[in-house]
């Protein structure tokens, strides 16, 4: 059996520190289970907003919550108050494809 390295190690326990935020554009059940069935810290947007709030409202939350955030909305890099939210409030964020 191979071991891990301890940097792979590190890293594993770094991600397991985190809580990761699925948006709603991901879905409710593929991504986040998956993600959990990995060990991490999964929380939906649905549990904690209704469906039509705005990204503002949501982003504001998570970033003090200092969740990361998994989006496929690719919308959110091209509005101006958006990316103003996420740069002063320093969320983290990823757009996957």
């Amino acid at each position: 059996m191979k071991r891990q390295s301890d940097a792979s190690l590190a890293l594993e326990k770094q991600l397991k520190s985190v809580t990761f935020f699925i948006d709603r554009s991901l879905g409710k059940k593929t991504i986040p289970n998956a993600l959990k069935k990995r060990g991490l810290n999964v929380v939906i947007h649905d549990d904690y907003f209704p469906p039509d709030a705005k990204d503002e409202v949501w982003l504001k939350y998570v970033a003090k919550k200092q969740w990361i955030v998994i989006t496929k909305d690719k919308r959110i890099k091209n509005r101006k108050s958006e990316i103003d939210l996420v740069m002063k409030n320093n969320v983290k964020m990823f757009v996957v494809r």
